[in-house]
């Protein structure tokens, strides 16, 4: 797997270890003493025998470049992508733990990482934060940058979400009629529906088929109105019982407000949300 060898030059001594990668490169690293690369081999050589082989060298990579790499490289839809990007460079890079070198990261620096981002941020937002850090020492992992993962029993405060209270159908009238009336459908729909914002606003009349009583919950809008995108799993993509109260929300607002390009809401312009 290995071998030592001696080197003499101007009258110091040293010893070079070499060895082979898996993939058949062949390196090499220099020691003042034998004993030092006798053990640097004999540990190398264990490592490839037990396929837990991790090149010297990559660990020198920092936390924050590995994380931006890893997230540059994932299939994410743009909003999703842009997303976790700022998350590396809010909460990544701009920490300690971000400036490290990979390879010298433990379980104690991933944890005085995670309780200092939980006193700044949401515990939600924490966990994600958390997940995504997991993810990305995993990634490394099954790159044999390191060896082992160092996120491993992370203790976060402990969070109960707070219980959620359905709006009564007394304050579901109440809020539609505070609305403009362009906008009342829009309360009417999403008690009736369930539909996230995005796929709300993208709703079009071929979405809502009033004869069978069912709404086909395909694509939603962006964030800034500018398209309709396929929603983000194929889990929702779905179809959705049309109540009567809804359909007749629906079928009033379109007969005081027309769709433009299909889009069931827009704004007085014509414009999407």
């Amino acid at each position: 797997m290995g071998s030592i060898e001696k080197r003499v030059r101007d009258g110091r001594v040293t010893w070079l270890a070499r060895w082979r990668e898996p993939d058949g490169r062949q390196r090499k690293k220099s020691f003042p003493r034998k004993l030092d690369a006798e053990r640097f081999v004999t540990g190398l050589s264990a490592e490839i025998l037990r396929g837990q082989y991790v090149d010297p060298a990559a660990g020198k990579v920092t936390v924050a470049a590995y994380a931006a790499a890893w997230v540059s490289s994932r299939p994410h839809r743009p909003s999703t992508a842009e997303h976790q990007a700022r998350l590396v460079r809010n909460h990544i890079a701009a920490t300690s733990l971000g400036r490290m070198r990979i390879g010298d990261v433990r379980p104690s620096h991933v944890q005085a990482w995670a309780s200092d981002r939980a006193r700044q941020l949401r515990p939600s937002t924490t966990r994600v934060l958390v997940q995504l850090v997991r993810s990305v020492f995993a990634a490394a992992v099954v790159d044999r940058v390191i060896g082992v993962s160092p996120v491993q029993r992370i203790t976060l405060p402990r969070h109960e979400a707070p219980r959620v209270v359905p709006l009564t159908v007394e304050e579901v009238r109440s809020l539609a009629d505070a609305m403009p009336d362009r906008c009342r459908a829009m309360v009417i729909a999403q008690a009736g529906l369930g539909l996230r914002v995005g796929e709300l606003l993208g709703l079009t009349v071929a979405d809502v088929d009033f004869l069978r009583r069912v709404v086909h919950v395909r694509k939603q809008l962006t964030r800034d109105g500018k398209e309709r995108v396929e929603c983000k799993t194929p889990r929702s993509r779905r179809d959705l019982p049309l109540p009567q109260v809804v359909a007749d929300g629906l079928a009033e607002h379109l007969r005081a407000f027309p769709p433009r390009a299909g889009l069931i809401f827009t704004q007085p312009k014509g414009g999407a949300w």
